[in-house]
């Protein structure tokens, strides 16, 4: 009978504590155009998405009236930045570092990105002399976890392995990764031809009812009423005295 509650015990508090974890996915695609600010919802968390540029050791994540960029932008294939009248609706590299930073509305984990990037073949081939115009397309991105732009971000790249020309689409997997409410992801390093747009990320919550850092009140029961059952079963009965 001990054996048996015990077991029962055992499977709810497990059930309990794996209860908590929630895995959301967020899909950036669609057509808003250029925005200063683009807010998301899913799973019941909100992101704000806004466009940031890196140049030297000068971060701008704020456009205003007199200095209308950088702007974030939601097309097709997901978040661009664009830092100037003229420059692309990617995350690129070309002139200045591009990136979006994410503010959720409570600490998570990012699980993973997808990016979307176009790839264009060498072109302009010829015997001896090789290309004019070299293959272009690749995916080197950074990221950052915190509040401070300024601090070491890591570098994730990918080799395009591609023959035809048009967009692809890249999920770069990063879950080694702290929980924070900050998160920055975009084109930080390369040889000044990476260009993409973020069409995803998935991101993991410890509980999405509770506050963070608050531990599940129905797993702690659990876990305690398995800690004293153990604790009982291991007990034995006193033989009288003889």
């Amino acid at each position: 009978m001990k054996k048996a509650l015990l077991t029962a015990l055992v499977t709810a508090g497990l059930a309990a504590g794996n209860a908590g974890a929630a895995v959301i996915d967020f899909d950036f695609s669609g057509n808003q155009g250029l925005k200063t600010q683009l807010a998301f919802s899913a799973g019941g968390v909100q992101v704000t998405a806004t466009g940031g540029v890196r140049n030297g050791s000068n971060y701008d994540e704020s456009s205003t009236l007199f200095s209308p960029f950088p702007k974030i932008g939601q097309y097709t294939h997901g978040l661009g930045v664009t830092s100037g009248i003229f420059d692309s609706h990617t995350a690129d590299n070309l002139s200045s570092d591009e990136y979006v930073k994410f503010e959720f509305d409570r600490a998570v984990q990012v699980l993973s990105v997808t990016v979307a990037y176009q790839y264009a073949p060498a072109s302009w081939c010829f015997p001896i002399v090789g290309c004019l115009l070299p293959s272009s397309g690749d995916a080197d991105a950074s990221y950052l976890v915190g509040a401070d732009p300024a601090a070491a971000w890591s570098h994730v790249a990918i080799t395009p392995n591609h023959t035809q020309g048009g967009w692809y689409e890249y999920t770069y997997s990063l879950t080694d990764l702290i929980a924070d409410e900050v998160f920055r992801f975009g084109s930080r390093q390369g040889q000044q031809d990476d260009s993409f747009k973020i069409l995803g990320m998935q991101v993991a919550l410890a509980d999405p009812q509770d506050p963070p850092g608050q531990v599940p009140v129905p797993a702690t029961l659990a876990l305690l009423g398995i800690g004293m059952l153990a604790f009982g079963a291991r007990r034995r009965p006193l033989r009288p005295a003889n």
